[in-house]
């Protein structure tokens, strides 16, 4: 009965590796691609029939409620609903998308510090939790999201039949390191293996590549107008040829030149500022109703809520039509409002949204090295980018930008905008499993910030607590006792591994000192200034220990003299999905002991050499021998290696006189032999304010 089990089991697991999904988790919305053997890609349809679920989970009468459910709860009941997960992942309570969400969008969804673990929390009230055992008061923000990950696992196993666990994931290029682990932390909560995260505007342009070959390098810009940022990004596209002598294949490849983002200019921005002329409308329809004694409907998170949804459904009707009336019955206060937005109405009121939406397109042709005319299409992809305010700004801007103004660039709609990521990331994951053989296609992708590593001996050294972390006590250089030596609980290193620019899933970098003590080992952005607003500059600490107790144990061990100081050697790694860590420690140290020289070797006789001389001449005139005893040959070819390796280890000992040129005593010879140990690395969590004061380790806004 247990064998039985076990092969169901195994039967079980099978399949559903056999199955990758690839998850665009959007700040509004999600779409998911399913791709299973002998299936082509498809979009995965939720429980009622729609391609897209909303990013929303709400707790209602003890019943959890997903996609469009949760959706609707928003306006009804907005304190026992969450919306706009990934602003939370990874990111402290200061943060400038939490202060928007705070102030600007009028969320009633309240957050707060939880010490022990070091990072934001989101407010549970009594009616989230009440019905589930009330045993908590808050939410961490990958528990909401391994809930929507988890509905996205059963809306695809209700579509294709099978249960799924490996997936990749899409995150925005501006995700920083602790974004990601957050999300990932999300998918393990879910009991998802994420086979590799993948950016959007990457995964985009790798659906795009999957059918097309250019025998020249074309490049094309991509344009990705989304809820909470637009990004761009400049592709190129080429061949390469590979195989053997036999046949030759030509593989399509892309790389990507240059990105550039832009946050807090995307579509749920556009509908923020409508919804302020809305707000400011009501209050003075309400104000002449109660004579001047009304308030702000803004501190009123029930009609703020009806008003948002009333801003995107305007949005999205005048990206067809001149004009719309609003009407929105029972506002509040029994007040039916009602108003006409003209499409210009909206363009005025998102004027300072509307002027980030170029600055990206900007960035991404200058990091690319790259202008105008260098770019063989466009390709723009989002819900944004249907705003026709947006599109005009983008024929304006490569108009104006082309030498040659007969040849415009057109704007590419060969993508299906909502879907292009998720279906990139579905083949990326089927490219990355072993469970599948699909077309190749070569990805290159980099990292836009970077990355440093620093350490030092002591945790709490005076420098460390004075400069308010590593990052001052690295800038503060070694502290000098009063008789002017250098104090041991201040020493210090720090090395760049990755630049700005560097390849993701390249080889490790491997940095080597001498020390003989434990250290704490940070690693952290180097190019602060250049940060998104917020972001913390730790991305990890790791307390490496097993160094003294080495050093320790090699100088009980030494009986020969001075040991060197022991060799650290650290390996790091920038993984595809664009997380660094150190996947490698250990310490060595070379001993150098001397033996006694082996005697000369004595010189042949003459009578040897002569019988020797004519041995070879009998040989020689032997060739009907010679010619029969080929097949004997190659056992002897066979072993002269052995030959070789004892000739190898005879060298040292041969070179008597080249040991002694090196130190060894006369008639000695010079050895050596390394002992080596691996390193115990404790991964530490760095948190969003590792040592310094709460708010003190982000970048400034």
């Amino acid at each position: 009965m247990q064998l039985l089990r076990n092969i169901i089991l195994a039967l079980v697991a099978a399949v559903a590796s056999a199955n990758v999904i690839g998850i665009d988790f959007g700040t509004e919305f999600m779409k998911v691609a399913l791709v299973q053997p002998g299936s082509p890609l498809e979009i995965v349809t939720n429980t009622v029939s729609k391609r897209k679920s909303e990013t929303v989970v709400a707790f209602v009468r003890g019943e959890r409620l997903f996609a469009s459910d949760a959706y609707g709860s928003l306006s009804r009941k907005p304190e026992q609903s969450y919306a706009r997960l990934t602003e939370y992942l990874g990111r402290s309570e200061t943060h400038p998308s939490i202060e928007t969400l705070r102030t600007k969008s009028y969320f009633p969804t309240t957050t707060r510090f939880n010490e022990s673990r070091g990072a934001l929390a989101i407010a549970a009230p009594k009616s989230t939790t009440e019905d589930y055992g009330g045993g908590w008061d808050e939410w961490q923000p990958e528990e909401l999201v391994a809930m929507v990950l988890t509905y996205a696992k059963d809306i695809t196993r209700a579509y294709g039949g099978n249960v799924v666990r490996d997936c990749v994931i899409t995150v925005p290029m501006s995700a920083t390191q602790i974004e990601r682990e957050a999300l990932l932390a999300a998918a393990e909560l879910a009991d998802l293996r994420v086979l590799s995260l993948i950016e959007a505007n990457t995964a985009a342009a790798l659906q795009f590549g999957l059918d097309r070959k250019f025998d020249e390098p074309r490049k094309v810009l991509f344009y990705n107008a989304g809820s909470e940022s637009i990004q761009a990004s400049v592709v190129e596209y080429s061949t390469f040829v590979e195989g053997t002598k036999v046949k030759n294949k030509t593989i399509g490849q892309f790389e990507v030149l240059g990105k550039g983002w832009a946050r807090g200019a995307g579509g749920f921005h556009v509908d923020l500022a409508l919804a302020e002329k809305i707000a400011d409308a009501f209050n003075e329809q309400w104000k002449k109703k109660k004579k001047g004694k009304a308030g702000d409907v803004r501190t009123l998170a029930r009609p703020m809520a009806k008003i948002r949804a009333s801003a995107k459904k305007t949005k999205e009707v005048l990206s067809a039509n001149e004009k719309i009336p609003v009407n929105i019955p029972s506002l509040h206060d029994d007040i039916d409002f009602h108003m006409m937005v003209t499409r210009k109405d909206l363009e005025a009121a998102a004027a300072d949204v509307l002027a980030k939406a170029m600055q990206p397109v900007q960035d991404a042709l200058a990091k690319a090295n790259a202008t105008v005319d260098d770019l063989h299409g466009v390709e723009i992809i989002g819900g944004g980018v249907r705003v026709p305010k947006i599109q005009e700004m983008l024929r304006d801007f490569f108009t104006a930008g082309r030498t040659n103004k007969s040849d415009p660039l057109e704007l590419g709609l060969h993508l299906n905008g909502d879907e292009a990521p998720a279906l990139g990331a579905a083949f990326h994951g089927a490219n990355v499993s072993t469970s599948f053989r699909v077309r190749k296609v070569g990805m290159l992708d980099y990292a836009q910030h970077a990355l440093g590593v620093r350490m030092t001996n002591d945790l709490y050294a005076e420098s460390v607590r004075e400069g308010g972390g590593l990052m001052g006590f690295f800038k503060g250089g070694t502290k000098k006792k009063d008789d002017g030596d250098e104090s041991p609980e201040d020493w210090h290193k720090r090395a760049t591994l990755f630049k700005a620019g560097a390849r993701l899933g390249a080889k490790p970098r491997t940095i080597a000192f001498h020390h003989d003590a434990d250290i704490v080992c940070e690693l952290a952005y180097d190019d602060v200034d250049k940060l998104p607003p917020g972001t913390p500059k730790t991305v990890a600490l790791y307390n490496i220990s097993g160094i003294a107790a080495f050093a320790a144990d090699m100088a009980k061990q030494n009986t020969t003299g001075q040991l060197p100081r022991p060799k650290v050697q650290l390996s790091f790694t920038l993984d595809a999905s664009g997380i660094a860590s150190l996947s490698k420690a250990e310490v060595s140290v070379v001993e150098e002991y001397e033996v006694d020289a082996p005697p000369p070797k004595a010189e042949p006789k003459a009578e040897d050499n002569a019988t020797a001389e004519n041995a070879t001449e009998a040989n020689a005139t032997d060739t009907e021998a010679t010619e029969a005893a080929k097949d004997d040959d190659k056992p002897a070819e066979a072993a002269a290696e052995p030959a070789t390796e004892a000739a190898a280890e005879a060298a040292p000992e041969a070179n008597a006189s080249d040991a002694n040129a090196t130190g060894a005593a006369p008639g000695k010879v010079l050895k050596k032999k390394t002992h080596k140990r691996t390193l115990t690395v404790t991964p530490s969590t760095a948190g969003l304010r590792p040592w310094g004061p709460r708010g003190s380790a982000g970048a400034d806004a």
